[in-house]
């Protein structure tokens, strides 16, 4: 390019197109430019890509780029191959393990008595036992080899001394180097097992190396030794044991040989991957800005045959080998740059790095592991080298020239004719390396062309482009958060099943984010997971969930173990610490706060029952310390969030936040349990209580029921002096809610005063039956001893042990006067009725009462006796109980008494019981009074004969009997022989003896009727009747008809018969009817026949006669009818 360019922007023809115009930093990247001739005329034959700065290397088309990535390419199945015998090696070695086991369990089951019996140890007729134990220590530690030998990660240092160990005791079993006495001892079998000894000892060393051919090859020649010691033993037994173990001790020296071999391979193919990477190198050291890459690539190969060269016989060794490739592989990356394949050939180098790492350990090898990341290398390292050679044959023009001497341009000069004709384009490819910066800036780049001429004078610019270079890391935040925890970064595994959340969100958009790692944040970082996959919709903010273990880490982290943004800027192993808490709360005061002072371990009476605690208080006040079990944790005691005892929530103290309290009510009776629970910010909880307490709120009652069958009042008067008492004595509730009182705590004292200290009671009572402890609590005791009339008390101790508030036991005394003799009979006693000394001279009354008062004993109880049999027996109306002052009243209802000779007396009993001989009131005999005074509305005969007639329906009476008596009224038809109470006529006298009815006579009509009424006492004594009379009651008239002659008849006869029937009740006779038939004035009666009927014959006057005729029963007239006859008289002729 000329030293001075001119330039101009071209406003119509030639143009070009960018890309890439957003781009990684401080890396090569492949840049394309497109160049289209506009001239009408003119060729562009060079062209110049113009950088503002910083960029440097542009490198165009080389094939030494193409050949270093085929040789790469060549490499690669040898990496593969080498990977996948390791594996192999792996499997053959694995499966040696449960044979050297096995080998271990033959020689475990040789006993002591068959080794004795042989003589293998030197010292015949004195067989050394420890021989014996020898072989055992060396089966056990053969088995343990074996078993670490099957693992996939094996510890090389623990084989080794387990093999070591079995080898050195079989040494020390066969006695053979101190063998004094060679001829006496089993000289063949205890060379063999000295050797089978040395001969494992040989390879556990080659073992602990990863020499695996060689430990194989000494473990078979053991095999053999043992098999040969067999051989040598007569033992039956112990020959076979030997023989076993050694065939199955060849049978694992023969698959870790295979495994050996397998690791031949395996070094084998890596030195031939040596070969073709040397050669990739050797291509690209001989391009002027690749040569510190190829380098790098020949030391890398350099290495991977060195590692090859020691792999089957030092492993360790292989491994660090392994790990100084890895380094400068990733060297060679950083060289190649993103579009030659960096990112595919530094994964390829941090697995190669992996798989050092899991063959450099002794301590923890894994050749699986190893195998599967030198494949993955592999394939990484494939990829790698198919884009360096995609991009290397992409870089073009060929067909010209490309100057990359400048320092912030490149220029292309066409070769020959290769121009851009007018109207043509051309693609420019090559690559160049990004600014190192750690921002992200924008930077101009510029296409500027020259015409076709033999000096290039001026440049015009056909395009201005931007391109953006991010050389920033992406940043990202990490939360881990679980639903229901309320901090950021705190989790366990009680909450929401143990699922926890991460969040990462990224500083800007990222193309790739690489698994999430669950590790501790101490020590080995250890994985508590397997990686774990991230989601996303928008490429900046990610998440994944994983289960919280049973870590007990209190201190974690998640680590991401990249993040790629769209440049392809990566950040690795970006983490983020949290707290696991699995740990439960610590209670450090619990709650024997709320037992202090309670009886312990007791046992109820009755039922057997052991109560841990027993107190009398329901009411507690919990109190309890409680911290988080986070020690050193600056929030220890305020992640516990949540404390309960017995569901209920307890307060925090808030001068002392790790302190709780709740005053909380106990059921009286059983609690089976007391129970804090303390909960952290994760739902870890903490428990405490206290298991079986019973509370027992209530003191002992007592209740003095009764003495000698009365009921036991204070002072209770009593006339018997050997009495038999009730007592109820309980603890409430018992036994669900009261304790119970032992029959020791219960105390019964009989004492002539109310103080059973005073060394003066007269005894202790026991009871009659079983006691039950308080549960029905009857007490009873007969004293069986005459007690001289006196005052005594009973007194009673109770108590149920738990001493409630103010009390040393219950107790209580009840007083009681033994009197046994009678006292005077009552004096002066009337009666309100005149009485009979004796029943022959019994006085009637009629008053239903009588009122009896006297004198007697004060306080004592007058009872009143009656007799209906002569005071042959004597039976007390208790009614007529009253208590005596001085004077006493009583009385007695006679109704009840009523017709019966009736004798009264009375008796004094004082308040002991005891009763007086009678006093006899007199005797008498009852019968209630008669209703008097009757007066009626309707007249009446004394007898039926003089029965009254009456048309009115209605009987009226009154009268007067005594007060509030029951008036019935009775009717006769038959003249008085029976006699019908008339219900509907039934009444009551008044309080003055007042009283009215009446009686319906409808109901008797045509009948002469008697009406009665009597009195009836409250207890239904009926008086006789009172007669008020007779009637008959006819309420229809009789009636008349004319038959004969028609009315309006004429006739010229001086007399006219009549004719006609009258008719009457059905009850009546017509003896009784009288019936008139009136002509005028004058009126005459008429016989009537036996039917009825009637004739006869009045006298007529001249002209018109009306001619009347009525009937009549003597108590109703009936209707008169009447005709009209005409007497015509002819004159006489003169």
């Amino acid at each position: 390019m000329a030293s001075v360019i001119s330039t101009s922007t071209v406003s119509a023809a030639p143009g070009a197109t960018f890309s890439p115009t957003f781009a990684r930093a401080n890396t090569r990247i492949k840049v394309t430019v497109t160049v289209t001739n506009g001239y009408a005329t003119d060729n562009i034959d060079n062209v110049v890509i113009k950088f503002t700065s910083q960029f440097s290397q542009p490198i165009g088309y080389h094939e030494n780029i193409v050949l270093a990535a085929e040789n790469m390419e060549n490499a690669v199945p040898y990496l593969k191959y080498a990977g996948e015998n390791l594996k192999l090696a792996e499997e053959n070695k694995k499966s040696a393990g449960p044979d050297i086991k096995a080998a271990g369990d033959n020689l475990s089951l040789i006993t002591q008595g068959d080794w004795l019996a042989e003589n293998v140890t030197a010292g015949a007729g004195t067989a050394d036992e420890n021989a014996y134990v020898n072989v055992s220590l060396a089966a056990s530690n053969l088995k343990l080899a074996g078993e670490a030998i099957a693992k996939s990660v094996e510890n090389l240092e623990y084989i080794y001394e387990k093999l070591k160990a079995a080898g050195d005791y079989l040494v020390l079993a066969s006695g053979y180097e101190n063998a004094e006495n060679i001829e006496n001892i089993n000289a063949s079998a205890a060379e063999n097992v000295w050797s089978a000894g040395d001969n494992i000892r040989s390879a556990a060393e080659n073992l602990r190396q990863g020499d695996l051919e060689n430990a194989g090859l000494k473990l078979m020649v053991a095999g053999d030794n043992l098999k040969g010691a067999g051989d040598n033993f007569s033992d039956p037994e112990l020959k076979a044991y030997f023989q076993a173990a050694g065939e199955i001790l060849k049978t694992a020296g023969q698959k870790l040989v295979d495994a050996g071999n397998y690791l031949d391979d395996a070094a084998y193919a890596l030195q031939l991957a040596e070969d073709y990477l040397t050669s990739s190198g050797n291509y690209l050291e001989n391009h002027w800005f690749l040569e510190t890459a190829g380098a790098n690539l020949q030391i890398a190969a350099s290495h991977i045959e060195n590692a090859g060269k020691v792999l089957s016989v030092n492993m360790p060794a292989a491994g660090d080998n392994l790990k100084c490739a890895a380094d400068n592989l990733e060297n060679v990356a950083k060289e190649l740059g993103v579009d030659l394949g960096m990112d595919d050939i530094s994964a390829a180098a941090t697995d190669l790095g992996q798989a050092a790492d899991n063959l450099i350990n002794n301590g923890m090898v894994d050749i699986t592991t190893a195998g599967d990341e030198l494949i993955s290398a592999a394939n990484n390292l494939s990829s790698g080298a198919a884009k360096m050679k995609a991009t290397a044959n992409e870089l073009q023009p060929t067909t010209w020239d490309i100057d990359t001497t400048g320092a912030d341009y490149v220029e292309f000069d066409a070769i020959g004719d290769n121009v851009i004709t007018p109207g043509a384009s051309e693609t420019f490819v090559f690559l160049i390396t990004t600014p190192d910066i750690n921002t992200e800036n924008t930077y101009t780049v510029s296409v500027l062309v020259s015409k076709e001429e033999t000096v290039y004078t001026s440049y015009e610019i056909v395009g201005t482009f931007t391109m953006t270079v991010d050389g920033e890391e992406p940043t990202l935040t990490i939360t881990v958060t679980q639903t229901g925890v309320p901090d950021n970064n705190l989790v366990g595994n009680k909450l929401n099943n143990g699922v926890a959340k991460i969040t990462v969100v990224a500083s800007e958009k990222l193309q790739d984010i690489g698994q999430a790692i669950i590790e501790n944040s101490e020590g080995t970082q250890e994985n508590l997971l397997p990686p774990i996959n991230l989601s996303t919709t928008d490429g900046i903010t990610f998440t994944a969930t994983f289960s919280v273990g049973e870590w007990d880490d209190n201190s974690c982290r998640v680590r991401i173990t990249s993040a790629k943004d769209l440049a392809g800027n990566e950040s690795t192993d970006m983490v983020q610490s949290f707290t696991v808490d699995t740990r439960a709360p610590i209670i450090d005061d619990g709650l024997m706060g709320i037992v202090s002072g309670a009886r312990e371990n007791v046992v109820q009476p009755g039922t057997g029952k052991v109560f841990r605690y027993v107190d009398n208080v329901t009411t507690k006040s919990v109190i309890v310390t409680v911290r988080d079990n986070a020690p050193g944790a600056s929030d220890e005691n305020t992640r516990v969030v949540s404390v309960i005892v017995n569901n209920v929530a307890m307060t925090r103290d808030p001068m002392v936040e790790n302190r709780w309290t709740k005053t909380i009510t106990l059921s009286e009776g059983y609690n089976a349990i007391v129970e804090v629970k303390a909960y952290d910010k994760t739902g870890n909880v903490a428990t405490d209580n206290v298991e079986n307490i019973f509370i027992d709120t209530k003191a002992p009652t007592i209740e003095f029921v009764s003495i000698a069958g009365k009921t036991w009042t204070d002072g209770v008067y009593i006339n018997d002096n050997t009495p038999q008492l009730k007592l109820v004595i309980k603890d409430p509730g018992y036994p669900d809610t009261g304790l119970g009182i032992p029959r020791d705590n219960l105390k019964v004292w009989l004492d002539n005063d109310d103080n059973y200290l005073n060394d003066t009671p007269y005894w202790e009572l026991e009871n009659m039956a079983a006691w039950d402890y308080g549960l029905a609590g009857v007490f009873e005791n007969l004293i069986d001893n005459a007690l001289p009339e006196n005052t005594y008390y009973v007194v009673v101790w109770a108590s149920d042990n738990l001493w409630h508030a103010g009390e040393n036991g219950t107790v209580a005394s009840r007083k009681f006067i033994v009197d046994v003799t009678k006292p005077q009979a009552p004096t002066s006693v009337v009666g309100s009725v005149s009485t009979g000394t004796t029943p022959a001279d019994a006085k009637p009354t009629s008053t239903s009462s009588i009122t009896i008062t006297g004198e007697a004993e004060s306080k004592a109880t007058i009872k009143v006796y009656t007799t209906t049999d002569g005071g042959v027996t004597w039976t007390e109306y208790t009614e007529g109980r009253t208590t005596a002052g001085s004077t006493w009243t009583t009385s007695v209802k006679l109704t009840g008494f009523a017709g019966k000779v009736l004798g009264i007396a009375v008796t004094a009993t004082d308040l002991a019981g005891n009763e007086s001989a009678k006093y006899e009131v007199g005797y008498l005999i009852y019968t209630p009074a008669p209703p008097s005074n009757l007066a009626g509305s309707l007249a009446a005969g004394a007898t039926a004969a003089l029965a009254k007639a009456t048309a009115v329906s209605t009987l009226n009476l009154t009268g007067t009997a005594t007060p509030n008596h029951t008036i019935k009224v009775y009717t006769t038809t038959d003249a008085g022989v029976t006699w019908t109470e008339y219900t509907a006529g039934k009444t009551t006298a008044s309080a003055t003896g007042a009283w009215t009815t009446s009686v319906q006579l409808s109901g008797f009509a045509g009948k002469t009727v008697g009406i009665a009424v009597t009195a009836t006492d409250e207890g239904g004594n009926e008086s006789t009747k009172t007669i008020y009379g007779y009637l008959i009651y006819d309420a229809n008239a009789p009636s008349v008809e004319i038959t004969s002659p028609a009315s309006g008849t004429t006739t010229d006869q001086a007399t006219i018969q009549i004719t006609g029937r009258v008719t009457k009740d059905a009850w009546e006779s017509y003896s009784n009817i009288t019936l008139t038939l009136q002509v005028g004035t004058g009126a005459v009666e008429v016989p009537i026949g036996s039917d009825g009927t009637f004739v006869y014959s009045v006298a007529l006057a001249e002209g018109l006669n009306t001619i009347v005729a009525r009937a009549t029963d003597g108590v109703n007239v009936g209707t008169p009818v009447s005709i009209t006859v005409t007497r015509t008289v002819t004159p006489w002729s003169t």
